[in-house]
């Protein structure tokens, strides 16, 4: 139960209710893309998926930059989990809304 302890602040809640909307939004996003994605191949959502999320994202970076520009390994490490880790991750995640559902797919996030 979060928000019942007595020491709980204002942001415990707020970071317990950002995870339930998230939840909800992750749910609704596969039933959404489900009905949509009929004459859409996976590799075009993923691409779509990506730009959006840069677009949303890239303005809270810029507010955020650090003093001074991270090394090639950090930079690498970064990209490989954005490719390895996202890219590919939707990429195969829409495929298996395309071949079997939103239901079915959804079941990969509990494994």
């Amino acid at each position: 139960l979060t928000g019942a302890q007595p020491e709980a602040s204002w942001w415990t809640l707020a970071g317990t209710l950002a995870v339930v909307v998230a939840s909800f939004s992750y749910a609704a996003a596969s039933l959404i893309a489900q009905g949509r994605m009929a004459g859409t191949g996976p590799l075009a959502l993923s691409a779509a998926t990506m730009i959006g999320a840069a677009v949303v994202l890239v303005p809270f970076g810029l507010v955020q930059l650090p003093s001074s520009a991270p090394d090639a390994a950090t930079v690498a490490c970064v990209v490989a989990l954005g490719v390895a880790g996202t890219a590919i991750g939707l990429l195969l995640f829409f495929r298996l809304i395309n071949r079997y559902g939103s239901a079915r797919a959804a079941l990969v996030t509990y494994l």
